[in-house]
């Protein structure tokens, strides 16, 4: 699969530059300057998940952390599931947070740099180990996720986008809702990889929100940076709509985008790559919903939520509510297509009053 696609979408974010930006009702980081939280270093352990809560009026997060089972099954032909009890020592209770992801060397454009706090354990909406009696030693044969033994044992089972399977009862996760109506944009480290598909599911329905092209029908957005786009001076490329395909965040092959320093074209992959992206949605009152990855561990780095907004009005780290016509201006600013301020010595493709000009 190969795609191309341009920085376009980062040329439209500067020109909102002097519209009216948004203020967020909440504005929460899970590790301020590379430093847990309280919430979650006094996380409480609810059976075999922990959980910390985030509470920021009108929003209300847990975030959740484990390695564990909370469904435990029974073997078929006389087996028996395994419990607690019977589980090694090292491995039942092992559920953590960490701090992840201290980049502010390598991520000059990140400024105080990304610091998610990671949870253990893989989401997943059932788990099965099993024992099979053996008449030597007891319960001596185990059956560990993903492992297939004699008669097909069964291990993990994942998230289904139709919400058929459920949704996630153990492993890392986002649980979001509010009090008022308006839009979650939640900070998240994702892992390198090019099966990392991220779901944000409605516990209503358990269905997945949908991701389009088109701004008008499509559920969520995404914007960031990916670990292989890079400028020459080493400055991290932010992309204002990372595209998502099948779930799976930044499916492009070749990203196209102007080196700032430079003028030159440059290309590289977005999808086998470390992403520190915010992902934008609405939200209703009395709705809640999951975050969480598939087959992978999601880092949390904070939250901001917009009362009344909707994100069919976001337009990126700039977000606009109104978007006002700005008169033609010879003086008016002038922005490259990476969304940085330039003079008019600057050479090639540019944004003025709102509009593509070329300074030759």
């Amino acid at each position: 699969m190969k795609k191309i696609f341009t920085l376009i979408s980062v040329a439209l974010a500067a020109m909102s530059v002097n519209a009216q930006e948004w203020t967020a009702d909440v504005d929460y980081v899970a590790a301020p300057g590379g430093t847990q939280a309280a919430e979650f270093t006094g996380a409480v352990a609810s059976g075999t998940n922990l959980i910390a809560t985030i509470d920021q009026s009108p929003i209300k997060l847990e975030y959740v952390a484990s390695k564990d089972p909370k469904e435990i099954g029974s073997a078929d032909g006389g087996a028996a599931g395994l419990t607690p009890d019977k589980w090694p020592d090292a491995g039942w209770n092992n559920a953590s947070f960490k701090v992840g992801g201290n980049n502010k060397e390598s991520q000059p454009t990140l400024g105080d740099g990304f610091y998610p706090v990671i949870g253990t354990g893989v989401p997943y909406t059932t788990f099965v180990s099993k024992q099979f009696w053996n008449a030597d030693d007891g319960f001596a044969d185990r059956y560990y996720p993903g492992f297939k033994g004699d008669g097909d044992t069964d291990g993990w089972t994942y998230y289904n986008p139709d919400g058929s399977l459920g949704l996630p009862a153990s492993g890392a996760y986002i649980k979001a809702t509010t009090t008022t109506a308006g839009v979650i944009k939640i900070g998240c480290f994702v892992q390198a990889g090019d099966t990392r598909q991220l779901y944000i599911a409605r516990e209503s329905d358990k269905k997945a929100l949908v991701w389009t092209e088109d701004n008008n029908t499509t559920e969520y957005k995404i914007e960031g940076y990916a670990q292989n786009l890079k400028n020459s001076d080493n400055s991290w490329v932010f992309v204002n709509s990372m595209p998502v395909e099948n779930y799976l965040i930044g499916t492009t092959t070749d990203y196209t985008w102007t080196d700032p320093t430079t003028n030159e074209p440059k290309s590289a992959s977005i999808l086998n790559s470390r992403k520190f992206i915010w992902f934008v949605f609405d939200a209703k009152v009395g709705e809640t919903y999951y975050i969480f990855g598939k087959n992978w561990q999601i880092g949390f780095q904070g939250v901001k939520f917009y009362s009344g907004k909707s994100i069919k009005d976001y337009g990126g780290e700039t977000a606009i509510s109104t978007v006002k016509a700005a008169a033609e201006n010879a003086d008016a600013p002038i922005y490259n297509l990476a969304g940085q301020k330039v003079d008019k010595s600057f050479k090639g493709v540019v944004i003025q009053n709102g509009k593509k000009v070329v300074i030759k």
